[in-house]
């Protein structure tokens, strides 16, 4: 289960095997605080470092994503916190969160594919409607 989770934080899976089902509101994940966001982006960070070309824009899209949520409820920027992080707490702490990015990773997955959809409908009914009438 582990090198699976990091084989999707680090992007080496397609996304289409993280959109699954949604999730049932049991399995949803626990309510995180901006630190354990933070600890994400930074788990993110240190094992993508690792990621081939072709999967580092997975892996910069993981990082957007908790970087992105850190920043909107701490109201503080991630450069500056992550730079201090590792000076309080142990690096084993910040490699556990590998653990518990999937449920999250899954979820999103599953939302941007949802989305994809949509705006694939979207499209082709645009293309419908500008088209010329014969």
């Amino acid at each position: 289960m582990k090198r699976f989770i990091l084989a999707v934080a680090m992007g080496l899976l397609p996304a289409s095997l993280c959109a699954q089902e949604a999730l049932p509101d049991s399995a949803q994940p626990e309510q995180v605080s901006p630190e354990q966001d933070l600890d994400r982006a930074l788990f993110v960070a240190l094992m993508g470092g690792k990621a081939d070309e072709e999967r580092k824009a997975s892996v910069a899209a993981v990082m957007t994503y908790f970087i992105g949520r850190y920043e909107a409820i701490s109201g503080s920027d991630f450069g500056t916190t992550a730079s201090e992080r590792p000076k309080q707490v142990k690096l084993v702490d910040i490699f556990a969160q590998g653990e518990v990015c999937l449920p999250r990773l899954q979820i999103l997955g599953t939302k941007m594919s949802e989305y994809g959809e949509i705006f694939k409908g979207s499209q082709a009914e645009q293309q419908n409607q500008n088209s010329p009438n014969d």
